[in-house]
């Protein structure tokens, strides 16, 4: 019976469409040839559609086209791509047409004397410059009229592109660009006049940075200076003067990220030395400096002088970059040195103020504080103490493809085997110690070294301090990571443990309150959140692992941990009194996006949780106590079920699709692998397609079962709408997502738009299961592309 429904309803949706009598909701085309490339443009207001020597531009809202061209001469090496979302270039035969994108008016036809369009290699725009690569010949034409501006022989590294990585750099405020040549030459050209500016040779970039994916160039912000890591010399050119200002031999290793920028230019970490260009002085300046002796490196800009201060292994050295000199080092074996700089914390006028780590008996965490131009240090407290040796060193860090500002170095010493907080405000640094590790009493040899500090970062001096256990013991598969992080309400610090819950005070760290075991009902709390006066804590959790085989298409599940007792605590934050408990039978969140108490609570009145079976609303009033305010059985409603086993299952995504919200996002449980249709890209993931949502501004929740769809009132439980469907898990092919107000899903050959005020049907229509699915950008429309035939599905 839903077939002749489904079909019954086409039926009619057509004969409205043809009597005019309802805004056309879906529109189909055939194309001439099988859709290679999907553009949209205009913000998805009109699509661009291309394959070989046939173009197409449609409106998406109504499928009526506007225009189509056929290429005479193809050529598929040749221009064929859409500039500035309105304009069209176009390769015909040896001319270089531009098109209006909208009116298909032509704005330009050049011919240009000696170029075959078809060795066409890349194009470059700033402003109103196109710059186009022809095979050996870079040619600079006015985009407003088509006119060549200039011409020059250049030929770029296509190598460096296939690996992954770039062969040119634009410099638009200085009107001028770096190109790496066949020949492995650095050139710099003017964009006004195509004129070489400056050719360095012997310019191959590092080979395994190229490789590992890491940056191996530079250029500053204001574009004057611009530095590069090749393969026998680290070097740095002056863009304005387009001048060689350094050429200095550095070997790096691509077990780390050697290019790190800084405050005031660019360093890179090479295995022996560290070289350093100021970008605002253009002194490139280096210090001899062994990478596995490397901890860390803070640059700072004191009164003075911009200053490094490199942490090495037992050692720290003050680096003036504004002269290129060291400023000054600390002796060998000078005990407030003994160590290495783990955390930049704050800058107090000319002094940083850092975490410190002793290693030599057990580990030993200090907040120090260092006179940056001097190198005098101020004071050196010890905070904490762990009664276990370093953790070894983390190699290969991950690569940093683009940086957009200064980072911190990593030399693979950022996990010390103890965790910590720390937060500075009000000239006070407070260290909150929690973590799984052996912790001891600073200067004892005691147990309970967890807890709260708090030190005056002016003269180092304690304030306040109070140890104690917290997480130590933690033993299940999760880990501490796992478990609830720490939570600042009001005046205390919330920090969740072993089976436990302690409430500091924020000020001196004296315990408020604890959560014991018992009152958890032997587990690890989870998630916290404050709802007006009241702390709600949920304990219990779970995490499964995928794994794909890709011969077998075949996809392998099983529990990573589960820790199950599944329990809802409300607790008075001013006594630490809990005030009621709510145990549940399984995870209360299962069925959710990115399931948290503060998520799914109705504001301060209700919770949403959820089991196999039923949906619930669970009163978070006093008065109330934990009781339910109302129940809504999944299948009785006709939703179905909800069975953990299926909840995840596969779906198709457009890379470029704009609804990944970090709910999405944590739904998408599993890669399964990228594909590409009709010249885009596609993920195939594991997603929930089985779920509960909840849309606090229209008081509804949206209940996505294996029998059908349904809309319930968040407020009474009941049930405003309900939508049957043929589910079935080996036909998924786009889950369902919400468009403008619909719900829009692809199952078993049928694409299906659905009115989620009123669960009405809106459009559904027939499409083949590899067909290329791509959501516009406003979440207008759909269009499925299949081979020579596209179908465009209007969100009204």
């Amino acid at each position: 019976m839903k077939y002749y429904s489904r079909l019954l309803f086409i039926i009619v949706l057509t004969a409205s469409i043809l009597t005019g009598q309802s805004k056309k909701l879906i529109w189909k085309a055939e194309l001439e040839d099988n859709v290679k490339k999907i553009q949209p443009v205009l913000n998805g207001k009109y699509l661009f559609l291309s394959s070989d020597e046939y173009a197409w531009l449609y409106e998406n809202a109504t499928g009526k086209k506007v225009w189509n061209v056929e290429i005479d001469e193809y050529s598929d090496k040749a221009i064929h791509t859409v500039v500035n979302d309105t304009l069209y270039l176009v390769a015909n035969e040896d001319t270089l047409v531009c098109y209006d994108m909208v009116n298909r008016s032509v704005q330009w036809k050049r011919w240009y004397k000696g170029i075959e369009q078809s060795q066409f290699s890349g194009l470059a725009q700033v402003d109103t410059l196109l710059i186009v690569s022809y095979s050996t010949l870079d040619i600079g034409i006015s985009l407003n009229d088509g006119n060549e501006a200039w011409r020059t022989p250049i030929e770029y590294q296509r190598s460096l592109i296939e690996a992954g990585t770039v062969n040119s750099f634009l410099l638009p405020t200085l009107r001028k660009y770096f190109v790496i040549t066949e020949k492995n030459d650095c050139v710099l050209l003017s964009m006004d006049d195509g004129k070489k500016l400056l050719s360095l040779p012997l310019s191959e970039p590092h080979g395994d940075l190229v490789k590992g994916k890491r940056a191996w160039s530079y250029i500053s912000p204001d574009q004057t200076i611009a530095a590069f890591i090749f393969e026998k010399n680290y070097i740095v050119i002056n863009t304005v003067l387009q001048k060689l200002v350094a050429q200095i031999p550095v070997k790096v290793s691509d077990q780390y990220n050697p290019l790190m920028p800084t405050a005031v230019g660019c360093a890179v970490i090479g295995e022996d030395r560290i070289v350093h260009l100021n970008s605002i002085t253009g002194k490139v300046s280096q210090i001899p400096s062994k990478v596995d002796d490397l901890r860390n490196i803070i640059v700072t800009q004191t009164d003075s002088a911009a200053i490094m201060i490199v942490g090495l292994e037992d050692k720290i050295i003050g680096w003036n970059l504004d002269i290129g000199k060291i400023a000054w080092q600390t002796a060998l074996k000078f005990q407030p040195a003994n160590g290495f700089l783990h955390k930049f914390l704050v800058q107090d006028s000319n002094d940083v103020i850092v975490t410190y780590l002793d290693p030599s008996n057990g580990l030993r965490l200090y907040i120090m504080s260092i006179n940056a131009p001097t190198g005098k240090i101020n004071y050196r407290t010890l905070i904490a103490h762990a009664d276990e040796s370093l953790q070894k060193r983390t190699l290969p860090i991950p690569a940093i493809g683009k940086f957009t500002g200064p980072v911190l170095p990593s030399f693979g010493f950022e996990e010390i085997g103890f965790e910590y907080q720390v937060s500075v405000e009000s000239e006070s640094a407070v260290f909150v110690i929690r973590t799984g590790a052996d912790m001891l009493l600073p200067n004892t040899e005691k147990p309970g070294g967890e807890g709260f500090v708090r030190v005056d970062i002016t003269n180092g001096q304690i304030l306040s301090k109070n140890y104690m256990k917290i997480a130590d013991g933690v033993s299940f598969d999760g880990g501490l990571a796992s478990i609830a992080k720490t939570m600042k309400t009001g005046n205390m610090i919330l920090c969740p443990g072993n089976k436990n819950l302690v409430a500091l005070d924020a000020s001196n760290g004296s315990i408020r309150w604890m959560l014991i075991e018992q009152d958890l009902n032997g587990s690890y709390i989870f998630d916290m959140a404050m709802i007006d006066t009241v702390l709600f804590v949920r304990t219990g959790g779970s995490k499964q692992g995928f794994t794909y085989d890709a011969k077998k298409d075949k996809i392998s599940k099983k529990m990573l941990w589960e820790e199950d007792d599944y329990l809802l605590l409300a607790v008075d934050t001013a006594t630490g009194k809990v005030l009621w408990k709510r145990e549940f039978e399984a995870d209360p969140g299962q069925v959710f996006h990115g399931y948290s108490i503060s998520q799914y609570a109705k504001g301060n009145s209700n919770l949403f949780f959820a089991d196999e079976k039923f949906l619930y609303s669970l009163s978070l009033s006093p008065e109330r106590k934990g009781m339910l305010s109302w129940k809504f059985e999944f299948s009785d409603s006709g939703v179905g079920s909800m069975d953990y086993e299926d909840l995840f299952q596969r779906s198709t995504s457009w890379n470029n699709e704009k609804l990944l919200t970090a709910d999405w996002i944590e739904d998408s449980a599993f890669q399964i692998k990228k594909s590409v249709i009709a010249g885009e890209s596609f993920t195939i993931s594991l997603s929930r397609i089985l779920h509960v949502e909840y849309h606090r501004q229209a008081d509804r929740l949206l209940l996505f079962g294996d029998d059908g769809i349904a809309s319930v009132n968040a407020s009474t439980g009941r049930r405003n709408w309900h939508y049957e469907w043929d589910y079935d898990a080996a036909t998924i092919h786009q889950r369902p997502v919400q468009l403008n107000g619909h719900i829009f899903y692809i199952m078993d050959g049928y694409a299906v738009v659905v009115n989620t005020e009123s669960g009405k049907v809106v459009s559904t229509t027939k499409i083949d299961s590899e067909s290329a699915v791509v959501i516009m950008p406003d979440n207008s429309s759909v269009l499925v592309v299949d081979s020579d035939e596209v179908t465009g599905i209007v969100i009204p």
